[in-house]
């Protein structure tokens, strides 16, 4: 029996593309980061960097979820995120978040994104 023939791995989860840098993905999916960019590419979506993300203002993000009478790992858990993640960001310690978190938090908070994150410029 000989080798057998090289098969390309099947490209991630399309809905990654965007969502961070082009070499980490790579890296995650186990291929070339020019692969990753043509996909991208082909199929309409925006490279990902990070002057796009929202900037958390911790006070009123804070404000909100006090005014929603949830904790902390109750918001964390509903927004799918990591508390320790969750709590950095309303000390200040995270600064800055991912548009898809930020939506979740306000689905979770029930109120606009703008409530509690300003939006990049």
């Amino acid at each position: 029996m000989g080798i057998p023939p090289y098969r390309r791995p099947p490209f991630p989860d399309e809905s990654l593309l965007g969502t961070m840098p082009d070499s980490k993905l790579a890296a995650f999916g186990g291929m070339s980061k020019e692969r990753v960019v043509n996909r991208r590419r082909r199929l309409g979506i925006r490279s990902f960097h990070f002057g796009r993300q929202w900037k958390i203002l911790r006070a009123k993000l804070r404000a909100r979820r006090l005014a929603a009478g949830l904790t902390p790992p109750e918001v964390a858990a509903q927004a799918n995120l990591c508390v320790g993640h969750y709590l950095e960001m309303e000390s200040g310690k995270t600064k800055t978040s991912l548009p898809d978190t930020v939506k979740r938090l306000a689905a979770v908070l029930r109120c606009r994104e703008g409530d509690f994150a300003a939006a990049p410029a």
